[in-house]
């Protein structure tokens, strides 16, 4: 009978409905997590992002203000992950026109971050405003502290009292732990739904397509289906 049948095709619509809705959610969780290198000018930020992605991507340079925007690349992290690791300019403070362009891309670059890759060259306190700065504090990333140029600044322990992690990009000292940690942070950022990764964007569309053509078959008028 048709009253029973439209209750039947009422319950698989409205199920098909709630299954694309918190698919929805899963495919935010499912995107790439960024990545974002940040700290004061000349931290060794770009050499760590080549180092990272085990090839030369970003210009290094000993010069302050390299990097005048924000350089983004794929990257691939113990167990698969992968992430969109980005290379942001110096946190200083403005001065000329291109200095105000510079501190919006950095700043563009932290707040759309996940995870944020706080860098201090090792033995060196002098860009603890940047670490410090209410940009990083007000930012929804997790933040890792990172101390670079351990090589040439003396320090040997991998992990420092604070948390911090010591990298080289020069000896490739600390970079995998820097890697492991990364790919940890990803993993545990958000929980997942082993069931809502089954559907892809194609899957998904489908099921709409196919709660529409439900939606039609409620409206037509026919005494009998």
């Amino acid at each position: 009978a048709r009253p029973a049948l439209e209750a039947r095709v009422r319950a698989v619509r409205d199920k098909i409905r709630a299954r694309c809705a918190t698919s929805a959610g899963a495919e935010s969780a499912q995107r790439a997590a960024r990545v974002v290198l940040t700290g004061a000018p000349n931290a060794g930020k770009s050499s760590l992002f080549n180092a990272l992605l085990k090839h030369t991507r970003a210009v290094e340079s000993p010069h302050r203000g390299t990097t005048r925007d924000t350089i983004e690349h794929a990257c691939s992290l113990p167990g698969g992950i992968e992430v969109i690791l980005a290379d942001a300019p110096g946190i200083e403070d403005a001065i000329h026109d291109v200095d105000v362009l510079m501190q919006a891309r950095a700043h563009d670059a932290i707040h759309r971050a996940d995870i944020i890759l706080v860098c201090q060259p090792s033995g060196h306190d002098q860009i603890t405003h940047a670490a410090t700065s209410p940009l990083i504090q007000s930012a929804h990333g997790l933040t890792i502290h990172v101390r670079t140029k351990c090589d040439t600044l003396g320090d040997t322990g991998v992990v420092d009292t604070n948390g911090a992690i010591s990298t080289s990009a020069h000896t490739g000292a600390g970079i995998a732990e820097l890697r492991a940690a990364i790919a940890r942070a990803v993993s545990n950022r958000a929980p997942r739904n082993s069931d809502e990764f089954t559907l892809g964007v194609a899957r998904i569309a489908l099921l709409k397509e196919a709660a529409d053509s439900l939606d039609d078959m409620l409206t037509i008028n026919a005494p009998e289906l």
